[in-house]
């Protein structure tokens, strides 16, 4: 997706991933961008459990713009986690996200700031060290 106005469909986003993953007990989400939040949304509703997730360009700003209040999917998150954010996201600053998280007091959740002023994220080898 590399439009900012796209609509989402949430819940059959989050009933796909659920069908892709339900009957599998070992696995990771990756996701970027809107795709977070189906995971989020996927974990919390739909009750899968993935082991870890690595989520890249949280867009806070897109969700809040939709409004999607994504506070409560944040506060159930109890798996392992890790976001990178881009320093100046348009969609969302690490600094905005690291408050976020802050405020929110949440565990098993690193946040790890990349250097960029873009929703772009093309540092795979990085992303892949951590799986």
């Amino acid at each position: 997706w590399t439009n900012q106005d796209l609509e989402i469909d949430l819940n059959l986003e989050a009933q796909k991933l659920y069908e892709t993953c339900k009957d599998n007990k070992d696995f990771t989400i990756f996701a970027k961008s809107a795709g977070i939040m189906v995971a989020l949304k996927a974990i919390k509703d739909l009750k899968i459990e993935p082991k870890k997730c690595i989520f890249v360009g949280f867009p806070i700003k897109v969700l809040e713009e939709w409004g999607i209040d994504f506070f409560p999917f944040l506060k159930e998150l109890n798996v392992n986690s890790i976001f990178f954010q881009n320093s100046d996201d348009p969609t969302g600053s690490f600094h905005e996200i690291e408050n976020i998280f802050k405020e929110l007091n949440l565990a098993n959740i690193e946040i790890i700031e990349e250097k960029g002023d873009s929703h772009d994220y093309v540092n795979y080898e990085t992303y892949e060290i951590r799986i």
